[in-house]
């Protein structure tokens, strides 16, 4: 197959705070490399015709204008791939950090150009300084294992490269879509399906790319029960106040296993991070007892190791639970009996609190220890 070239650049920012766009919309133009100079001399005479300076998105004044140049467009041979990521969805230490969170955006774009096309080269429009378009070429490179397949990544420019300016002018396009700016939207969204090959959206759906990559049967059931069980917590409980923090940490914590990594942990102080970012507070213990302790209560399936804490996807991670939890519990109990036979000899058997009712189940638990 001919090598494909990939032409990426993005409309809207990575950041979270407040006044930042809503959205990240990414764009790659995709054409065959022995079509490319004629591409581009296509362009530039599009660009010269309409007394253009370059193809950019935020150049654009008007709608009119905005559909005079897509129809101009449509004549020249290329397609597009297009990644949509709503920000209010997504959750994690990405919002501290937007430089890495732009990364694991490209590399979302990145696997996809990967599954389709075997022989290719894509082109980044610049981001940020030299050391970080560096670490990000890095990053794909690594993450994508390029070096065993020839591959490459490049840094561009959208100010000399009208490939780069495409992808921003289809990217800007397709946020103020979304964003519901046009009057004529219809129209401009005929003429974007015609160049359009599929759209990406992130976070995704969960089904297509997480149950379908399980291939034991055991795992897969125990992962559709525990995703199944805390949405239809979430569904059931969000209405009510009382449950808001136990919903936000249970949504983290999805929100990790369907969009970003179903094997990964979260520490129990990232989450409780995450909440003061929210500006509620927690400490550790109450923390434990009121947010994870009251889920647990309501048969919310969250297993725990050293690792930290997630929903368990697979027969293993539940058997890390399992002994964690019970090798914690049996440590304590033979604490317990430890200090129980040191105050009982201690006082030759008069202490009278073990005789207690209450300590019942305490007595029996020792005697199973002694076994």
């Amino acid at each position: 197959m001919e090598k494909i070239l990939a032409f990426i650049d993005e409309s809207g920012d990575p950041k979270f705070n407040e006044g930042a766009s809503d959205r990240i919309e990414f764009s790659s133009i995709l054409i065959e490399e022995s079509k490319e100079p004629n591409i581009i001399e296509d362009l530039e005479k599009i660009r010269s015709e309409l007394n253009l300076t370059e193809f950019k998105s935020s150049r654009i004044r008007t709608e009119k204008r905005r559909i005079e140049i897509l129809k101009k467009l449509d004549l020249v041979d290329f397609k597009f791939i297009n990644l949509s990521i709503d920000k209010r969805k997504v959750y994690g230490k990405w919002k501290l950090n937007p430089k890495v969170f732009y990364k694991y955006a490209q590399k979302i774009l990145h696997t996809e150009l990967h599954r389709l096309y075997e022989n290719r080269s894509v082109t980044i429009d610049k981001f940020g300084n030299e050391q970080y378009q560096q670490s990000l070429k890095e990053y794909l490179e690594d993450n994508l294992q390029l070096s065993l397949f020839g591959d490459t990544i490049n840094i561009g420019s959208a100010k000399n490269n009208v490939l780069i300016q495409i992808a921003d002018l289809y990217a800007g396009t397709n946020r103020l879509l979304t964003k519901g700016k046009f009057v004529h939207s219809k129209e401009i969204v005929d003429l974007l399906s015609k160049k359009e090959l599929h759209i990406l959206v992130w976070p995704n759906d969960f089904q297509r790319f997480i149950l379908k990559n399980i291939k034991n049967e055991q795992d897969k059931k125990i992962a559709e029960i525990s995703i199944s069980y805390a949405e239809r917590y979430i569904h059931n409980n969000k209405a009510n106040p009382d449950f808001k923090h136990r919903i936000m940490i249970l949504e983290y914590l999805l929100f990790q296993v369907k969009y970003v990594n179903a094997n990964n942990y979260t520490y129990s102080n990232e989450l409780i991070d995450w909440l003061k970012e929210n500006k509620i507070n927690y400490s550790d213990e109450d923390f434990r007892k009121e947010i994870m302790g009251a889920l647990r209560d309501d048969g919310v399936v969250i297993a725990s190791s050293r690792k930290g804490l997630k929903i368990p996807m697979s027969e293993q991670e539940l058997n890390e639970y399992w002994n964690y939890t019970s090798g914690r519990y049996l440590t304590i109990m033979r604490r317990l009996k430890e200090t129980y036979n040191t105050l009982n000899a201690s006082a030759l058997g008069k202490l009278k609190i073990f005789e207690s009712s209450e300590f019942d189940i305490h007595r029996e638990f020792f005697k199973l220890l002694d076994k």
